[in-house]
């Protein structure tokens, strides 16, 4: 008597993608508290900025020293005192600022729209909840392209802003540091709805005797 040998597939569950979705819903509210901090940038002397707002004691711009010439055609700014009280106010317009602040916003609103995608896909039959995963991905990975155009733009252009000018021991800050913990959570997210599997299956047979 011959014997039937039966197929038996077994689906297992890989957690890369829900371990994803909750660093993405993290990577959020990081991105958030990076947009509203001052600590991007600051000295010593009494001034920091972040991309929406600058605080300093007095002037934005401090008087310079005494061995300070200036070059021919240069006018030397002049301030009040400086005060020891530091307050915040809206940051100077500036251009690249303005692109900078651009390019944040669109980089959030990437963030949640992958987010808001990837939420609707745990609801949906696997041929679409695959595709929102995956364009969920892409906009998580754009994402992170703009905000990597914010944090390389802002500390090279800061350098050439007037209130850089004679103030001494500039640093950057844990909200600057912040931002770059963010980028690392969404590519490392983007990463894994790209190409992290959500299932494996095994396939064994079974003989009937």
């Amino acid at each position: 008597m011959e014997q039937e040998a039966n197929i038996v597939t077994t689906t297992i569950w890989k957690p890369y993608k829900a371990i994803a979705y909750i660093l993405l819903w993290i990577g959020i509210i990081l991105f958030i508290a990076v947009n509203g901090n001052t600590y991007w940038i600051h000295s010593e002397s009494g001034y920091r900025q972040g991309l929406w707002r600058e605080c300093y004691n007095g002037s934005n711009r401090v008087i310079p020293t005494a061995n300070v010439i200036p070059a021919v055609g240069e006018t030397i700014p002049t301030t009040p005192p400086q005060q020891k009280e530091v307050s915040c106010y809206k940051a100077v317009k500036e251009s690249w600022l303005s692109a900078c602040q651009v390019l944040s916003i669109l980089s959030l609103l990437a963030m949640i729209v992958g987010a808001v995608l990837v939420t609707i896909s745990w609801f949906t039959a696997r041929p679409i909840k695959r595709r929102l995963t995956t364009i969920g991905g892409i906009a998580v990975i754009l994402s992170g392209v703009l905000l990597f155009a914010v944090l390389v733009t802002f500390p090279i252009l800061i350098l050439q802003a007037d209130v850089y000018q004679f103030r001494k021991e500039w640093e950057f800050s844990w909200g600057y540091g912040l931002g770059w913990g963010v980028l690392l959570f969404q590519v490392v997210v983007g990463l894994l709805f790209l190409f992290a599997p959500a299932t494996k299956e095994i396939y064994f047979s079974e003989r009937d005797i």
